[in-house]
C-alpha cells in the first residue's frame, strides 16, 4: 500500500475508529433534525383544526397524561375529557380550531383573576398550564 492510499484509508475510517473506542463526536444538526425541529408538537399536530372526536381520543393517550402530571395534575382520561367539555362546549361545533383553543385558554386566565379562593385559583392555574402545554407549537 502506498503512502497516498494509507492517508485516504486513515481519513475514511477515522470516525469509525473513534466511535468504536468510545470517544463522542460532536455533530452538527442534519437536515432531518431541522425538519423535526420545525414541526408542530401540539395536540393539533400541524393542522389548523381537528374534530372533537380526534381531540377526545388524543386526550386519552399516555403522552397527554404525562403532560398533565408535569402540570401538577393527576387527571385520568375521564377527567381530561370533562375539562375538555368545559373548555370547549358543544356550541363551538364539531371541529375545534387552534385559535378557539387558545382564545378559551385566555378566557380561563381572565376568569382566574376574578376568583378569590386560593385553592380553586391554584387548580385553575394548573389546568391552564396543562392546556397551554397541549396547545404549544
Amino acid at each position: 500500500m502506498s503512502l497516498f492510499d494509507k492517508k485516504s484509508f486513515i481519513g475514511n475510517n477515522r470516525l469509525e475508529i473513534l466511535r468504536k473506542s468510545g470517544i463522542k463526536i460532536a455533530r452538527g444538526k442534519s437536515v432531518d433534525d431541522k425538519r423535526t425541529e420545525n414541526q408542530d408538537k401540539s395536540i393539533f399536530g400541524g393542522k389548523s383544526e381537528m374534530s372533537r372526536r380526534e381531540l377526545r381520543e388524543k386526550l386519552k393517550t399516555d403522552d397527554v397524561y404525562n403532560l398533565s402530571r408535569e402540570s401538577g395534575l393527576n387527571l385520568n382520561p375521564a377527567e381530561r375529557i370533562r375539562i375538555e367539555k368545559e373548555l370547549l362546549p358543544k356550541s363551538y361545533g364539531e371541529n375545534i380550531s387552534k385559535s378557539e383553543f387558545k382564545s378559551n385558554i385566555d378566557k380561563l386566565t381572565k376568569e382566574k383573576l376574578a376568583i378569590e379562593d386560593i385553592r380553586i385559583k391554584e387548580k385553575l392555574k394548573r389546568e391552564i398550564e396543562f392546556f397551554k402545554k397541549l396547545g404549544e407549537s
